[in-house]
């Protein structure tokens, strides 16, 4: 007669599992907290053009979200896209000569926010 293996498992694989399982339960909660994951599954576009006072387009300045690590250049024409933004209120920021101000905007997931033309005015 043979000898059946027990299907248990040992303190080591038990060890292992419970690491791995653990691992993925806080790599899950980070994404989730820090809106990875809404913002490349899902998320929609701003789009718009960013002026001085004069009409002249912000040379040299950024367009970004607010608690967003990614910022994009105003284009030469004044303009500028962002992407993967996710959907929901969010705080729009122009900036310029390492200052910035803030407009308040909605965002939908799938779609073009366009905001128009915004002049950057800012105020000490």
């Amino acid at each position: 007669m043979k000898n059946k293996k027990s299907s248990s498992l040992n303190l080591k694989e038990i060890l292992l599992l419970s690491v791995l399982i653990t691992a993925i339960v806080f790599i899950s909660k980070y994404l989730y907290d820090n809106k990875f994951i809404d913002r490349y599954i899902y998320g929609g576009q701003v789009s718009g053009y960013a002026v001085d006072e004069k009409g002249d387009p912000l040379v040299d300045g950024v367009a970004f979200i607010i608690g967003y690590p990614d910022l994009v250049e105003i284009n030469p024409d004044g303009s500028f896209l962002l992407e993967n933004i996710p959907q929901g209120q969010q705080s729009l920021a122009l900036g310029y000569d390492e200052k910035a101000i803030e407009f308040i905007i909605q965002v939908y997931d799938g779609k073009t926010t366009n905001v128009g033309t915004l002049v950057y005015r800012y105020i000490e």
